[in-house]
């Protein structure tokens, strides 16, 4: 279990200098290999190209390396992002 004090270190020291135009994250609760735990998800809207791509590699891999995790998953899917102001 990743505590929230824990998880804000993470994000101040790992996630934010990588992505300082922002990214989305949120708690929740899923089932893996046979288990149910409490999971993290990090959603970053990039552009795709190879320095993004390394950017979240290196996200991941300090996640696994700092919580003990055995594996993290990275989904990537295209989309279309606008933002609409009134």
């Amino acid at each position: 279990m990743v505590t929230d004090a824990q998880l804000e270190a993470f994000v101040v020291e790992v996630v934010e200098p990588r992505f300082p135009d922002g990214f989305t994250l949120w708690r929740a609760r899923g089932a893996w290999m046979g288990g149910r735990e409490d999971t993290t998800v990090i959603e970053i809207a990039h552009p795709g190209d190879a320095t993004s791509k390394r950017l979240i590699q290196e996200i991941a891999t300090e996640y696994a390396r700092r919580f003990h995790q055995t594996a993290v998953l990275r989904m990537t899917v295209p989309a279309r992002i606008d933002f609409i102001s009134g």
